[in-house]
């Protein structure tokens, strides 16, 4: 089609400059009116009810204890030594909780002089292919019983049990390791094994 258009139409793009428009009946609202009109408001009057008080309150032992405090970082301290030789003795603090791992090493523990500030100590020991010596004062309990160990060795040489004194508990869980606990005073020295022939 050729041309310039009829004067008479409308184009488009230029906005309606005629009459009203027809309603041909087929045209139907999409939401019919719902009678209502103005602005909705809340019930007029309305509070919430006041509440009662129970006369049955619920005992202290009902709620479990909150689980104790992490270690800062949220971790437990650790004692780590891969090929090398470890070792911690004269004045240091000993957590309630210590982990050491050993890989193709030794590490010896001196607890004599050690600050302990709880009534028992969890030391796990991780090894393979390890030796761990653990010297404690005397009156401390040792549990040596936990853990998985293959082809390890364990052993406990210890005096008399002092019920004020903190316990040990060991749990060792290595492969070809092998760990030592011996009870000895402080300023003692092990015996060299020459002495031990006599």
């Amino acid at each position: 089609m050729t041309g310039t258009p009829d004067q008479g139409q409308q184009r488009p793009d230029q906005p309606w400059a005629g009459g009203p428009v027809e309603d041909t009946g087929r045209m139907q609202p999409i939401l019919r009116d719902a009678g209502l009109r103005g602005p909705v408001e809340d019930t007029p009057g309305w509070t919430p009810a006041p509440v009662e008080p129970t006369s049955v309150q619920p005992t202290p032992s009902a709620y479990p204890a909150p689980p104790s405090a992490p270690a800062a970082g949220g971790t437990t301290p650790s004692i780590t030594g891969f090929f090398s030789s470890v070792r911690r003795s004269g004045r240091w603090e000993l957590p309630p909780a210590l982990t050491v791992v050993q890989g193709f090493s030794d590490a010896v523990l001196d607890l004599r002089e050690a600050v302990v500030r709880s009534s028992t100590v969890d030391l796990k020991i991780y090894g393979g292919f390890a030796e761990t010596r653990i010297i404690v004062p005397p009156g401390v309990a040792v549990d040596l019983s936990g853990g998985v160990a293959i082809f390890s060795d364990e052993k406990a040489t210890l005096g008399e049990v002092d019920p004020a004194a903190y316990r040990l508990r060991i749990s060792h869980y290595g492969a070809f390791t092998s760990v030592r606990v011996i009870t000895m005073a402080v300023g003692e020295e092990p015996r060299k094994w020459w002495q031990k022939l006599t």
